[in-house]
């Protein structure tokens, strides 16, 4: 009987493991302000993340948000 429980508890644990692993590299939200090099807000200019095609233009104070952006 001993054995058993060891065999199911080693069981739920490798279960766990597995199930963890698309919790940890869900996308994130990338966000902040476009200036330039005076310190000046840029409205709409566009920022894009390399290699996803995700993309957004700023907002009137130069401000931006892009979910979905994938880990890394």
């Amino acid at each position: 009987m001993p054995r058993d429980l060891v065999r199911l508890f080693i069981g739920v644990c490798v279960t766990l493991v597995g199930a963890a692993g698309p919790l940890v590299a869900q996308a994130g939200t990338l966000h902040g302000t476009v200036a330039d090099s005076t310190g000046g807000t840029l409205p709409s200019a566009s920022v894009t993340v390399e290699g996803t095609g995700l993309r957004a233009v700023t907002g009137g104070t130069g401000e931006y948000e892009i979910t979905g952006v994938p880990p890394g």
